[in-house]
């Protein structure tokens, strides 16, 4: 799946709370598109995908991360600091 069709189809797991369907959609897709899609989403976001995957998934996804973020990749990155830490989101 292209991360253009893959991040609309997230965002409709994430509002409909189908952590199921992020699973899936995760798995169908390559690492560098989801990773590509991250770098784009809101930290409420990033989290709810990051808590709704197994380890495994979640180490695939960080090889394909921007070593070195722009000012957007601050958002990520606290988001994944977040969600690794199991900590509430604040919007």
């Amino acid at each position: 799946m292209n991360r253009e069709a893959l991040m609309p189809l997230l965002r409709a797991a994430i509002a409909s709370g189908d952590h199921a369907a992020l699973r899936r959609l995760v798995a169908a897709s390559h690492p560098a598109d989801v990773a590509a899609g991250l770098n784009e989403s809101q930290a409420n976001e990033i989290c709810e995908i990051l808590r709704a995957l197994p380890a495994p998934s979640r180490a695939a996804l960080f090889g394909y991360l921007p070593t070195r973020p722009d000012a957007s990749g601050v958002v990520l990155y606290f988001a994944l600091a977040t969600a690794l830490l199991g900590l509430p989101v604040s919007e």
